[in-house]
Parts: C-alpha cells; sequence; structure tokens
C-alpha cells in the first residue's frame, strides 16, 4: 500500500523534478522557484541603477567584464567636463570707431585632435566658418553690419572692414573637433561701435577776444561739440590740469526752420550736439606770466579724444615777438656789449682826427 502510494506520488511529480528512491525523503530541485525563495549566498541581489548594472554584475563572464570597461570608459568620455577642446583666449575690440576695421581672433587648444570646424558667430547670426578638411575651406555668410576681408582672413582670425553701428553686439567663436570626439567648446565677447564726432569741439569765452580777466573775477564759457552715438562727454581743463567739479554735458536742442528742412531732410534725423557751461572762479595761480590756457576736450571712453585751446589773459600782458611773450612793460631793445664798444671805439677814433 506504502510502495503504491510512493508510485503514485512519483508519477504526479516526475515531470517537475526528481524522485530518489530508498526510503529517503523526496527531494525536487526546482532551480527557478527554489531560487527565488533562497538566493545563492554567493551572488549579491541587483540593485536599481543604469542599465549598464546588470552588465558590470561581479557574477558575470569576461565578455559582460570587458563590455562594462568600455561603457564606464564612454560615459568618462561624454560626461560633461571631460572635453579636451578649450578655446584658451577670443580677442574682440570691446570699444571701435565707425567705419574702421578690426581684426578678431581665436586662440584654442584641441589637445592633439583634428580641427574640424571654427565658426563666428554675431547674435543668433553664423557668418564665418572655416573648414581646413573641407573642399571650400573659407565660407562667408551675408550678415548685416557684418563685412569680411576674405584675402586677410583665415583660419582662427577674421578681418573685418567698415564697422557700421550694426556692427555692434555679442560675438562667439565655436571650435568643433574632427571624428571620432566631435568635442565643442564655445566662447563669448561683445564689441560697441562708437559714431565718434565729426569735428573738434568749440570754445566761447564770456568776453570776447582778448579775454582779459583778473585774479577773483568769474570766466564763464561754453563748449560744443558734434554729436556722436554715444554721446561725448566733454572735459575741461586749465593750464592741463582737469577742472573739479566738472560742469554737467548735455545735448543742445537745436530747431531748424522749414526752409532748411525743405532743402535738407538729413537734418531731421542728426544727432544732437553735445554742449558743456564752465563757471571758473580765477586764482593768481591760474596765470603764468599773465597767461591761462583753457582747454576743452570731447572724449569717448578709449576711442576719441579731441582737445580745443583758448588763452585768457591778465591786463597789461603784452607780446613783444611772435617767439616772446611778456607780461607788464613793453620790452627794451636788445644790445650786445661787443657792439657797444664798438660804436664807442669809433666815436673816440673819430674825435681825435677831427
Amino acid at each position: 500500500m506504502r510502495q503504491s502510494t510512493l508510485n503514485v506520488n512519483a508519477d504526479n511529480l516526475s515531470h517537475r523534478s526528481e524522485f530518489i528512491p530508498s526510503g529517503r525523503r523526496l527531494l525536487y530541485r526546482n532551480m527557478s522557484s527554489m531560487e527565488q525563495v533562497f538566493p545563492p549566498k554567493h551572488e549579491a541581489p541587483r540593485k536599481p541603477g543604469f542599465p549598464g548594472s546588470s552588465i558590470c554584475s561581479p557574477s558575470g563572464h569576461r565578455a559582460k567584464t570587458w563590455h562594462c570597461i568600455l561603457s564606464l570608459l564612454l560615459l568618462l568620455i561624454f560626461m560633461p567636463g571631460g572635453l579636451s577642446v578649450k578655446i584658451l583666449e577670443v580677442k574682440v575690440p570691446r570699444k571701435a570707431q565707425m567705419h574702421s576695421d578690426v581684426r578678431l581672433e581665436c586662440r584654442f587648444d584641441l589637445e592633439g585632435a583634428e580641427l574640424y570646424s571654427l565658426t563666428w558667430w554675431r547674435g543668433p547670426d553664423q557668418f564665418y566658418q572655416y573648414s581646413p578638411s573641407q573642399k571650400e575651406k573659407l565660407v562667408v555668410h551675408n550678415t548685416s553690419g557684418i563685412f569680411v576681408d576674405e584675402t586677410r582672413s583665415g583660419g582662427s582670425e577674421v578681418q573685418l572692414l567698415s564697422l557700421s553701428r550694426a556692427s555692434s553686439g555679442k560675438y562667439k567663436c565655436e571650435v568643433l573637433a574632427d571624428y571620432p570626439s566631435f568635442e565643442k567648446d564655445s566662447k563669448y565677447a561683445t564689441m560697441e561701435v562708437v559714431d565718434v564726432p565729426s569735428g573738434p569741439p568749440m570754445i566761447q569765452v564770456g568776453r570776447q577776444p582778448p579775454s582779459t580777466y583778473v585774479p577773483g573775477e568769474l570766466l564763464t564759457a561754453n563748449c560744443t561739440s558734434p554729436g556722436a552715438v554715444p554721446p561725448p562727454l566733454l572735459l575741461w581743463y586749465i593750464n592741463g590740469e582737469k577742472v573739479y567739479p566738472q560742469p554737467l554735458t548735455r545735448p543742445l536742442r537745436q530747431m531748424y526752420d522749414d526752409y532748411n528742412l525743405g532743402h535738407d531732410r538729413q537734418l531731421t534725423n542728426r544727432v544732437p550736439d553735445q554742449v558743456s557751461e564752465l563757471s571758473l572762479r580765477l586764482k593768481d595761480s591760474h596765470f603764468n606770466n599773465g597767461l591761462a590756457k583753457l582747454t576743452c576736450a570731447a572724449t569717448l571712453q578709449d576711442v576719441y579724444h579731441n582737445p580745443t585751446d583758448v588763452k585768457v589773459t591778465r591786463p597789461g600782458y603784452k607780446t613783444a615777438a611772435p617767439s616772446l611773450k611778456l607780461f607788464g612793460a613793453a620790452s627794451q631793445p636788445y644790445s650786445s656789449p661787443a657792439v657797444t664798444l664798438s660804436i664807442s671805439l669809433l666815436i673816440c677814433v673819430a674825435a681825435l682826427y677831427c
């Protein structure tokens, strides 16, 4: 009876496991079910992570180990901050005069890689591309305010001609390495194009020339400069020393009659002139031998500086000769001692023989 029962159980379970006779207990080795209940002690449970975590498990085969190493190398290559291409310096003038020519330079280090392309941008617009491996190495795109001299441009240097106000903006140099990395780096610099005044400033002193003052009097003068974009700053000097405090520089409002407007429509778009008014209490130290030099200079930061001078004198200041300026009485005739002695001898000789 017992034997028959064992045969039945063995028949029912033969498709799942192995039956061991000799009166021992039945052993069932269903690896799938047993591993779920009793995981092997030598294999650590898998933790959630990046997709390659299963490949990099300690229990992987040798092929999986090489797979893991390659995956880590690729991760190190393409992770941020691991780029070998680096732009060292971008040279763009911070200020430039209108209608002038400037040169843009971009210095970079590829660390052994080959250059695929170097491009220059002004804002969102690309205007220059240099690709040494391409058949057409230099490509220039039409961009407002940008005129590239292709004969003097090449590689990382670009020559721009005849700047205008539209040339102002944020410039970017972008470097791209060749296959296989195709790494990229970029750097920015800003340039402002300055429209300088069309001529020097003009000074008008409160008194008509000759402008004569005595120490203690109030000197009044105004300086007017042609307009520009941005407006020039007017600075006052006396005998080369800057006047403090400096008067404010303000735009000069000008009105044109219908006749001028009818004959020159460009006057309506004219940039207003700039004016500065000076009030200075003169001191004795302002005069050097009775003369003081008053200067007004129109400046635009480091781009433009144009001065104009006028002379202010004390009463009694006279000019004896173009190369000699005196203060006080007129100059006395100059006589050499040798000439005076010669004349005296001639007079004595004439008196002896007469």
